[in-house]
Parts: C-alpha cells; sequence; structure tokens
C-alpha cells in the first residue's frame, strides 16, 4: 500500500492542476495491471499518465516536453511508444462504447493504407477527439462507415495540407454521400477550436509525415476512379489558411527480389502535389511502395532530431560521419542520382536555420512570459497594498458604525424619558385642576344650600307676620328688601362662576397647546433621527457593494491574467502559487464584503425597532392625545383619557 502512496505522489510534481492529478491516477490504476504497460516502469508510466490525462482534458497542464524529461525516457519515440501503449490499454479498457472498441481495427486500416504509421498514435488521439466533438453536437452513431471515412477526411487534410484525398474515390467508399457531407461540414464550421490545438500539436510531428504520398500497398477491395486533380469544395477545405509545407525528402530504390510481384497496386485516393526531382534527380523512378523508400533526412540522426540544433555544434564528427555514410551507401546503389554533399549540407543547414528559429522564438515568447510575470508581481504587490488601505478603511467603516450606533440609541434613550418626563407633567398639572374644580363644586352647593336655607327663614317669618295681622307693612318692606340681597348674591354668584369657568378653559387650551408642541417636537426629532439612520445605511451599503465589486473585479482580472500561464521554471511556479493563494484571499474577502450589508441592516433594524419607537398606523396614531375623546358626561369631559405609547421592551 506504501508502494502505491509513492507512486501516485509522483503526480503531484509533475501536474499543477488537482484535475489533471485526479485523472493521471485514475489512467494509472486502469492501466498499471496491463502486461504490456509494466515494461515501461513506474516513473515513465507515471509522466505518460499525467500527459495523457491533460491531453484528454485539453488544459496544456503537462507539456510533452516536460512529460518526457520526467519519463527519464531516453528520445521521445519511446517516450511516444509509451503513449501509444497506454492509450491502447485505456481503449481495451472502455468496452461499455463501441466507438471506441472499433476504432483502432477501422483507423489502423485507413492509417496503414496511407502510410502514416509513423504518427498513429497522435493520429488516434485527433480522430478520438473529433468523435468526441461529434458525440458533443449530438451525433451519436460514431460507429457508421461514413461518420469514420469523414472523420479520418477532415483530420488528414489538417495533418497534410499539402496532400489532398480525392473526394469522389471516398465517397465511392462510404456509400452514404449525404452523411459525409454533413459531418465534414460540421466539423468544418463548429470545430475550429479542435483544428487549431491539432494544428499546434501536428508541429512535434511534422518531420514524420511523409512529404508525398505513397501508394497504398493493399489490394483494393473494389474498383476505383482515377483520381482527378480538382479542386475541392469550400466546406471541405478545412485547412484554408494552413501554409503548406514539405519535408526534404529522397526517393531511394530498395533493390529487393519481390520486384516482380503480380497484381497491379491499388491507386489511393489521393490528389498528388507536385513532386519534382530534387536538384535534377531522374523522375522515372520506380514509385511502387516495394521500390521506393522514403528517407528523412532530419529524422534519420536521433540525436541531432530530439537535442535541436545545439547537437549541430556538439557533434560536428558525428554529421560528418553520418554523411559520409550516406553517401556511401547511396553510391552503392545502381539506379540512384546521388547528392553532392555541398546539396546534402545545404539541406541541413536550413533544418537547422529552421531550429535555430524555432529556438528564437521559443525565447523571446519566454522574455515575454518573463515580462508578464514581472507585470503580474507589481499587479500582485499594489492589490496587496490597496487590500491593506481597504482593509484599514472597512476597520475605520465599522468603528465610526458603532460609534455612530451608540449614539443613536443613546438619543433615543434621551427622547423616551423627555416623553416620560412630560407624560408625568400632565398628570401633574391635571390633579390640581381636578381638586381645584372639585373644592369649587362643593363651595358653590355650600353657598346654594345657605340661601336656600335662609329664604325658607324669611317666608316663615313672613307667614308669621302675615298671620298676626299687625306688621304687614314692615313684612312686605323687608321682603323687598331680602329679595334684592337675593338678587345682588345670585349676580355675584353667577360672575364669579362664569369667571372660573373662563379660568378653566383657557388653563385647559394652554396644556392642550404645550401637548401638542411637545409631541410634534419629539415626533420631528425621531423622524429626522430615523432619515438619518436610513440614508447614511443606504451610503454603507453602496460604499460596501462598490468595494466588493472592486474586489471582484481585481480576482476576475488576476485569474484571466493567470489562466493560460505555463510555468517554466521553480521560481515562477512559486510565484504562480503566491497569486493563486492571493486570489482565494480576495474571494474570501469578498465573501465577507457581499455579506456586510446584511448585517448592517440587521444592526438597524436593532437600532430602528428593537430599542426604538415603533411607529403605528397613520390612521391610528394622528398626534400625541393627552387628554384622550371628550364624552357626552361633563364629568367625563374633565377626565382625562391617557393614550400610552407603545414603547418596545428592552431585552
Amino acid at each position: 500500500m506504501a508502494s502505491e502512496d509513492d507512486d501516485l505522489g509522483r503526480f503531484d510534481n509533475i501536474c499543477d492542476i488537482q484535475e489533471t492529478r485526479d485523472k493521471a491516477k485514475e489512467i494509472y490504476r486502469l492501466v498499471k495491471s496491463n502486461p504490456n504497460v509494466s515494461s515501461l516502469g513506474t516513473v515513465a508510466l507515471a509522466a505518460i499518465c499525467a500527459y495523457v490525462a491533460s491531453s484528454r482534458l485539453g488544459n496544456s497542464d503537462v507539456q510533452r516536453n516536460l512529460a518526457l524529461t520526467a519519463s527519464s525516457l531516453a528520445t521521445m519515440a519511446d517516450f511516444e511508444s509509451g503513449v501509444s501503449t497506454v492509450e491502447y490499454a485505456l481503449g481495451g479498457g472502455h468496452q461499455g462504447r463501441k466507438s471506441r472498441s472499433s476504432t483502432h481495427g477501422f483507423y489502423d486500416r485507413l492509417i496503414e493504407e496511407h502510410r502514416l504509421t509513423a504518427v498513429s498514435g497522435f493520429l488516434k488521439r485527433s480522430l478520438r477527439k473529433a468523435e468526441d466533438f461529434l458525440v458533443m453536437q449530438a451525433v451519436f452513431d460514431i460507429d457508421n462507415r461514413e461518420i469514420k471515412y469523414a472523420i479520418f477526411y477532415w483530420i488528414h487534410a489538417i495533418l497534410m495540407p499539402n496532400v489532398r484525398l480525392d473526394h469522389e474515390a471516398f465517397l465511392e467508399e462510404t456509400g452514404d454521400t449525404g452523411k459525409f457531407d454533413r459531418i465534414v461540414q460540421l466539423l468544418t464550421s463548429r470545430a475550429v477550436h479542435l483544428k487549431e490545438q491539432i494544428t499546434a500539436e501536428r508541429g512535434e510531428h511534422v518531420s514524420a509525415l511523409p512529404s508525398s504520398y505513397p501508394t497504398p500497398s493493399k489490394t483494393p477491395t473494389r474498383a476505383q476512379r482515377r483520381a482527378k486533380p480538382e479542386r475541392l469544395p469550400s466546406h471541405f477545405d478545412a485547412n484554408k489558411d494552413t501554409t503548406p509545407t514539405r519535408s526534404l525528402t529522397l526517393k531511394i530504390p530498395r533493390p529487393s527480389s519481390d520486384n516482380s510481384s503480380s497484381g497491379s497496386p491499388r491507386r489511393s485516393p489521393v490528389l498528388r502535389t507536385s513532386e519534382a526531382a530534387i536538384d535534377g534527380a531522374p523522375s522515372e523512378l520506380p514509385e511502387d511502395p516495394q521500390d521506393v523508400e522514403m528517407l528523412k533526412i532530419h529524422e534519420q540522426t536521433g540525436e541531432l532530431t530530439t537535442q535541436g540544433p545545439e547537437a549541430l555544434e556538439r557533434h560536428p564528427h558525428t554529421l560528418q560521419a553520418y554523411l559520409q555514410r550516406r553517401l556511401t551507401e547511396y553510391h552503392k546503389l545502381p539506379d540512384a542520382q546521388p547528392l553532392t554533399p555541398e546539396e546534402e549540407i545545404a539541406a541541413l543547414m536550413a533544418v537547422f536555420e529552421e531550429k535555430e528559429a524555432a529556438l528564437s522564438a521559443a525565447n523571446a515568447n519566454a522574455a515575454n512570459l518573463q515580462a508578464e510575470l514581472s507585470s503580474l508581481e507589481k499587479d500582485l504587490k499594489t492589490k496587496d497594498s490597496e487590500l491593506a488601505v481597504a482593509t484599514t478603511t472597512i476597520i475605520t467603516l465599522q468603528s465610526e458604525m458603532q460609534k455612530q450606533s451608540f449614539e443613536h440609541q443613546h438619543e433615543l434613550a434621551k427622547l423616551k424619558n423627555k416623553l416620560e418626563n412630560a407624560q408625568y407633567s400632565k398628570k401633574t398639572l391635571q390633579e390640581p385642576l381636578k381638586n381645584q374644580v372639585s373644592e369649587t363644586a362643593v363651595q358653590t352647593s355650600g353657598e346654594m344650600s345657605g340661601i336656600e336655607t335662609t329664604s325658607d327663614q324669611h317666608l316663615e317669618m313672613d307667614s308669621a307676620l302675615q298671620l298676626s295681622g299687625s306688621g304687614q307693612k314692615e313684612a312686605e318692606h323687608s321682603r323687598l328688601q331680602r329679595d334684592a340681597g337675593f338678587g345682588e348674591e345670585l349676580e355675584e354668584f353667577q360672575d364669579g362662576d362664569s369667571h372660573q369657568g373662563d379660568t378653566l378653559e383657557d388653563e385647559i387650551q394652554r396644556l392642550q397647546d404645550e401637548n401638542f408642541v411637545i409631541t410634534t417636537r419629539y415626533k420631528r426629532k425621531i423622524d429626522a433621527l430615523k432619515h438619518q439612520t436610513t440614508s447614511e445605511r443606504i451610503t454603507r451599503q453602496q460604499q460596501d457593494i462598490l468595494e466588493y465589486l472592486n474586489i471582484t473585479a481585481q480576482s476576475t482580472h488576476l485569474s484571466e491574467a493567470i489562466d493560460d500561464y505555463e510555468p517554466r521554471s521553480e521560481t515562477s511556479r512559486r510565484v504562480l502559487m503566491a497569486v493563486r493563494s492571493h486570489l482565494r484571499a480576495l474571494n474570501a474577502i469578498g465573501e465577507r464584503r457581499r455579506n456586510i450589508p446584511l448585517k448592517y441592516d440587521k444592526l438597524v433594524e436593532v437600532v430602528t425597532n428593537r430599542y426604538g419607537i415603533k411607529e403605528e398606523d397613520e390612521d391610528e396614531m394622528g398626534y400625541f392625545d393627552l387628554w384622550g375623546v371628550q364624552g357626552e358626561d361633563e364629568d367625563e369631559e374633565l377626565e382625562p383619557k391617557h393614550k400610552k405609547r407603545k414603547v418596545a421592551s428592552v431585552s
């Protein structure tokens, strides 16, 4: 178990993306028990699995050169062989999908017929990607012959733009020309990204592609039309923007005892490009596949090909020995037209200049990447400083918000106390008025009872005088005096009663006016405080939203800047990890910033509703009535009806 963990741990050093690591581990577990794969070794197998996983995901996490270095394999050919072995093992493990199980046999025949065996691994991967694209476009019958022919036709046009397959010959083999045309048109119009990806990877395999198309070696299964040098339809031109390139090739007749083999070879469905002889080589060289051998000069020296232009400088003797050996073998052939050493050296120098130009382009690209990395580091420092300023501003705003919240609570408590004092003062003023009214009523009733008693006594005296019959005149005089006194006392009583009533009405009106003024003043203060709190809340929310959008934009900018960046050294890798950590910190800060308005709303709700005075409906509240509604009875009119204002309980 420990050894398996060690093997899986190698992917952490090779892959930068977690998705690639998981896919590579899955592929490793699937193929490690295969007997063909076990011969590669655990180190090489881990690197190959990481490269295959990155290729299938299409994220360019593991490049071919990096995988070759990590695999410890000697040459790129060994690495490609290992990739093909792993791909073959994976193809055998996917039995649930018929298109994968039948891909190898069908495409192997086409690859063998068109002599593309040298790039079979790369070609099969491209064919599988095209099949996956068609499945994503709702084309599910991938096992159909017409669809497979159309895929191979489209991929071949991308890999070899200088060699056109015969359209009519391919249509004769497919049978259903309509479906063939539809699939090619679909790939040409919609698979632009896949075409660019295959074209970019083609540069690594261009040296293994044949410069001219050899005649296939199989016997035709049915009669074929002769190829016509005609222009393909525009919708079949999958590489109209690609500049055709040709590698330097030599056609060398190979002596063999099988030259007289029976049967005419099958004509390939190919439109041949011009194959001019190189520097006067005879044009009548035989084109039979058994008599022609394609010699790639820049492919024969494995060390010079894999190590690039530097090898030509480090190994001049190797190059000279190789040229001498090739010239010796070439002069031994009876029908070959030999090339002069100057011509071969010129060809090699052209290849060398091409490699040197590629190296210069790579160095320029590395310089650009280094400049971009420096720019990213500067941006990172700037964002760090801005983040520090933003953090300080946020802390300051939070402290100010807490301070203002405390001040608002204190102000509300003061207003509450003043309102309670006003209500208490109202009650205090009402008590003396009620006592004064009661005393006045008692005094009035006593005076009335005294007047009635005196009147009764005088009437009794008058009746007694009248009965006696002796003092009628005196009784009449005394009655007149008494009536006059009664009238004066009654007028004085009415004047005093009217004066007291006016005084009480003035006092009541004064108290009502004071109550209205106090109530209106405090209500305006409460409304102004609420308006101020609402305005400050909206301002804080807008500032928080702007800061959140700013942080989000910065995070998106950094993510896009490092999305396609590929680290080429340990320092670049560490800087990339630091940038990603900074992005995670920015995302966390943005998440907290996005939650601040909610917290501020909750704080305002607590300030206005929990510790403050709840608002009532307008039809119920109007203004504070300290005296209540007047009743029908005078006693009820003087009795105050208290209308308490609702105050939330403080927990």
